[in-house]
């Protein structure tokens, strides 16, 4: 499949498919299930207690998406989001019942009406998105343009399978490897600096 990490065997399919822009490509992964009137779960926050019990809800991995209603990036991103969450979340019927389960759980949070929140977060750039999971915690955010949502589609195929001790495993990796070129920077700044010193000293 175009979407997953798992390997395509029609190579003819697949050599087509890679020459199709995200949107082509969601669309044909979620046609059927238009054709089928189903639509995704996405919870829409609107104050703390609805964040907080979303992230607690089940042990599945949870992307939650920041926008604002004026924000027209936004809301280009969100017709991506949509036809993802289509393919990944809960399906449900017409009459909002749950039909089919998803592998990932997917969230909204709109900037005016979840300020407070949202500055709790250090929201400051739109779109942006968090990937958490109930155990680990937060796992990833950043800022994402609707011509990067494929950054989207490849980290919820990277954590949605993986279990919280591999997500704590990557989460140390990741800081100690921020650390480590942090460090990095600071002794070469340092070192810099003595020999700009010296160089000084001698003249």
């Amino acid at each position: 499949h175009w979407l997953s990490s798992k390997p395509v065997y029609n190579s003819h399919l697949h050599n087509t498919i890679q020459h199709l822009s995200v949107d082509d490509q969601l669309d044909i992964v979620v046609d059927d299930f238009i054709g089928r009137g189903l639509r995704p779960a996405i919870t829409s926050v609107h104050d703390d207690d609805d964040f907080y019990n979303f992230l607690a809800e089940d042990d599945r991995l949870c992307v939650v998406k920041f926008y604002a209603s004026w924000c027209k990036t936004c809301k280009k991103f969100d017709l991506r989001f949509r036809k993802f969450a289509l393919k990944e979340a809960d399906k449900l019927d017409k009459n909002g019942k749950l039909v089919e389960a998803g592998r990932v759980r997917f969230a909204e949070v709109e900037l005016k009406e979840n300020l407070k929140l949202c500055h709790s977060l250090g929201i400051k750039r739109l779109p942006y998105i968090h990937y958490y999971k109930k155990g680990a915690g937060k796992i990833d955010d950043y800022k994402c343009t609707p011509m990067e949502f494929h950054k989207v589609i490849d980290d919820v195929n990277k954590y949605a399978d993986m279990s919280e001790e591999d997500i704590k495993l990557e989460k140390i990796m990741i800081e100690g490897s921020v650390l480590g070129d942090s460090l990095l920077q600071n002794l070469e700044v340092a070192h810099n600096s003595d020999r700009s010193n010296k160089q000084q000293n001698v003249t």
